[in-house]
């Protein structure tokens, strides 16, 4: 599907399967005719219009609700709105791809969920999103009012009443304000890569926000690439059940964890354990940079089915537990991992000279 301007597909779907879909070039400006992107002329709401793939909920007929669906290995790139938005339940949205969502709108994401009423009565529970890559989400702003002018692209928008969500193993990189944003929502978030998702200080890689949020952290990887950037942002305790087992990787900023109850100061990952109580077990960057300085982190991504190997031969990268790795690095389908630039040992005279514990033993 290349070129729609309204949705790519626009879905009441039950019991059915999205399998393997190319979408692309939806709801671009410079593509727009009359209708637009089909809002209408005197329409207040255009919220949902220029999706990628849209699974609907009709609130004055709720047998006529998208529901038990699988949505897997689509391809989606340059989509103006959502990538693919989710108002129905049992769901399962996995190994799908995601190129430069939110290309038109700004306050929308790669994918994203969105119920309503109550966390009790919403149409909207029980959805995994499970290993999916979803890259540069931009979130557009041209237009918009000076207050509102950074960037505002999300990559997984968990919001308004949607229960029991699993967020696990995605890789995501590229979105201007958010990774992962769960808003007086409830579910899982585990064993993703979240890596360079900030563009401004006032967004992070994390961000569990609003009353009757419930999220359960585990295993996740939180790489902002700048000072200022957040690795988690919560606005108060009760948004987070339980968070251990986690990476907070910001070489450029030590304070990189927010509890908006502490008056929105910046923690280090001490202070965090001290103060909550969560995340005993979880680590930290091991090296730190300066302002401007580039990044020593690279993310190396296989977004398809087939295992990936990639030829390392003449550079040196450490993984993110302070590990050798080459001269090879094999990526499993749909997955992705961060590694840091090593200077690598010295030699001189035949005699290596240095730390040789970053010596993988594969270099003469």
């Amino acid at each position: 599907i290349d070129g729609a301007n309204h949705f790519g597909i626009d879905f009441y779907g039950v019991d059915s399967q999205l399998l393997s879909n190319e979408i692309r070039n939806v709801a671009l400006i410079e593509n727009l005719g009359r209708s637009g992107m089909g809002c209408g002329f005197s329409g207040t709401n255009c919220t949902e219009n220029g999706a990628g793939i849209r699974l609907k909920h009709d609130p004055g007929a709720p047998d006529h609700t998208a529901r038990d669906n699988l949505l897997r290995r689509n391809r989606l790139s340059k989509v103006g709105m959502n990538g693919i938005d989710v108002f129905g339940r049992w769901m399962t949205l996995e190994e799908n791809v995601i190129d430069q969502a939110c290309f038109s709108k700004g306050d929308c994401g790669a994918i994203r969920t969105f119920g309503r009423n109550s966390l009790a009565a919403t149409p909207v529970h029980d959805v995994t999103i499970r290993r999916n890559v979803i890259r540069d989400v931009p979130g557009n702003t041209d237009g918009t009012h000076p207050n509102f002018e950074p960037l505002f692209g999300l990559a997984i928008y968990i919001d308004n009443y949607s229960r029991d969500v699993t967020v696990q193993g995605n890789t995501v990189t590229g979105a201007t304000w958010v990774g992962v944003l769960f808003q007086r929502s409830t579910g899982l978030l585990t064993g993703n890569t979240l890596y360079d998702n900030v563009a401004s200080n006032w967004g992070s890689e994390v961000a569990l926000v609003l009353g009757g949020t419930e999220v359960l952290q585990t295993g996740n990887t939180l790489f902002p690439l700048a000072p200022n950037r957040r690795t988690l942002r919560i606005t108060d305790p009760t948004t987070l059940d339980f968070s251990d087992g986690n990476l907070f990787f910001s070489p450029y900023d030590d304070r990189s964890i927010v509890d908006d109850t502490a008056d929105g100061v910046g923690m280090t990952l001490a202070e965090w354990q001290s103060w909550s109580g969560h995340d005993t077990t979880s680590a930290a960057h091991w090296y730190t940079q300066e302002t401007g300085e580039p990044p020593l982190s690279k993310i190396f991504i296989n977004d398809t089915a087939a295992e990936l190997i990639v030829d390392l031969t003449g550079m040196f990268y450490l993984d993110l537990n302070q590990q050798p790795v080459g001269p090879s690095l094999t990526l499993p389908a749909f997955s992705s991992r961060i590694l840091v630039e090593d200077p690598g040992p010295i030699f001189v005279d035949g005699f290596e000279s240095g730390d040789v514990s970053r010596w993988d033993g594969s270099r003469p």
